[in-house]
């Protein structure tokens, strides 16, 4: 089945492709946040750094783990491209 290979390289092609529309539109929202946050921090300064911090966490918890995905699907491409003439490509990750 050589069609299998070019269906998932296909599909993970996709996924990189979306994650990587997911960090440009995070990306946005971090900035935003940012804004708030500055606007907080002339308002209140407790709440101003509350909210600084929460952005923090928020934009950096969302790119590590969109970068690990895309990272991942990366990987199983190569393993794609190591196994071109197999029928059956198992990628998984070992446990």
């Amino acid at each position: 089945m050589p069609g299998a290979n070019e269906d998932n390289r296909e599909k993970f092609l996709r996924y990189i492709a979306d994650s990587q529309r997911v960090q440009r539109r995070v990306a946005v929202v971090v900035a935003v946040m940012v804004l708030a946050s500055l606007v907080g921090l002339v308002v209140n300064a407790s709440i101003g750094g509350l909210m600084l911090l929460g952005t923090f966490i928020f934009g950096g918890c969302s790119f590590w783990v969109t970068a690990a995905h895309i990272a991942d699907w990366r990987l199983k491409l190569r393993t794609l491209d190591q196994n071109p003439h197999s029928t059956r490509v198992r990628i998984t990750r070992k446990r």
